[in-house]
């Protein structure tokens, strides 16, 4: 039976929490644990969030989506402008659910995303 990768994730056991994991996030410890692999990982929480997932080495990045951003915010952060649509700026994370991340890098592109 073919899996998607959300079920694959919420099928895996849980792995034990070793010394210095116990403030890990859980998808991190299955990582860590060869439970599932760090692609099916986020594949399964863009599926539940419903944001799409990017392999970035498939990406053409756009010129004019990474002149939006100050080069150091796309390190501090560990975001990727890709492009422009209708004036939001679409960018790469490895944390789309991190909301403080999103708004600071909302403020300093002062755009939608």
């Amino acid at each position: 039976m073919h899996h998607t990768g959300l079920q694959r994730v919420l099928a895996a056991p849980p792995p034990p929490v070793n010394s210095g994991q116990s403030d890990m996030k859980v998808g991190r410890r299955l990582v860590l644990a060869r439970e599932v692999d760090e692609e099916s990982l986020y594949r399964a929480l863009g599926e539940q969030i419903g944001v799409p997932y990017v392999r970035l080495g498939d990406f053409a990045v756009e010129p004019t989506a990474l002149a939006a951003l100050p080069a150091h915010v796309v390190r501090e952060q560990r975001v990727l402008p890709l492009m422009l649509i209708n004036g939001r700026l679409v960018v790469a994370t490895d944390d789309p659910a991190d909301s403080e991340k999103l708004s600071l890098v909302r403020f300093s592109c002062q755009m939608l995303l």
